[in-house]
């Protein structure tokens, strides 16, 4: 796939392959720039820890912070085209559980609105496989960080169906966002399967512990308690 990004004011946009290496012109800010072949996210494999070599942590760098605005809205406005920070995905591959990630997965930030006030969504692509045995559900947990290595959230993502060893699930899920500043501050989500229903009636769990460890190489704060959403306040 071809992409035009802008040099000027960070506008993406997907185009024709025939268009690769020509130039073409910003439709937001009219400065030219190249068009060019759509690169892979860059990731590479952690050495899986002493204590257990069945789960590991895979990581890649997808683009720079800001939020995705779909629509005519000012895109250079929202994303942070002066700064070399990148939006990093960190995906715990769990060899322990019946449902495993096949590729990096991790959130961005959306705007779906077509003009003011912004309707502010995280969005992932949850891309795993069935392994080894039947299962009825599985749950992935997705926790958020912002610029300066804090958790901020921990969002839930349910699949209720049936699968096969073999069967893949690749599912599209959002979460709504209320505050501009913490979509814009968005920098790291790391995500895992935590827990997977069998068809055989039990209930395959994550290693919390694995999991904790991983979290704190991001933000030495995190608690064991930040791994679970918290319910909502009463008011």
């Amino acid at each position: 796939m071809a992409i035009f990004t802008c040099p000027q004011c960070a506008h993406s946009q997907a185009v024709e392959d025939k268009h690769i290496g020509k130039s073409a012109t910003c439709p937001k800010c009219k400065t030219q720039g190249v068009v060019e072949k759509e690169q892979a996210p860059v990731a590479f494999v952690e050495e899986p820890s002493a204590d257990d070599g069945r789960r590991r942590v895979e990581f890649a760098s997808v683009g720079p912070l800001g939020i995705r605005c779909d629509s005519w809205i000012d895109h250079s406005r929202h994303i942070n085209a002066a700064s070399t920070l990148q939006i990093g995905w960190w995906t715990i591959i769990d060899e322990t559980l019946p449902v495993r990630f096949n590729k990096v997965c991790g959130l961005t930030v959306h705007n779906e609105a077509n003009d003011y006030p912004f309707e502010l969504v995280y969005k992932a692509s949850t891309c795993v496989e069935v392994f080894d045995e039947e299962i009825k559900a599985f749950e992935v947990r997705y926790l958020t960080f912002n610029t300066w290595a804090e958790h901020v959230s921990t969002l839930v993502a349910e699949e209720i169906r049936d699968g096969q060893p073999g069967k893949q699930f690749s599912r599209t899920h959002a979460w709504r966002l209320f505050s501009e500043n913490e979509a814009e501050s968005f920098c790291t989500s790391l995500c895992f399967v935590s827990r997977v229903r069998l068809a055989s009636g039990g209930i395959a769990v994550a290693d919390t512990g694995f999991v904790l460890r991983e979290a704190q190489r991001i933000a030495e704060r995190v608690t064991e308690s930040d791994l679970s959403p918290k319910p909502p306040s009463r008011t």
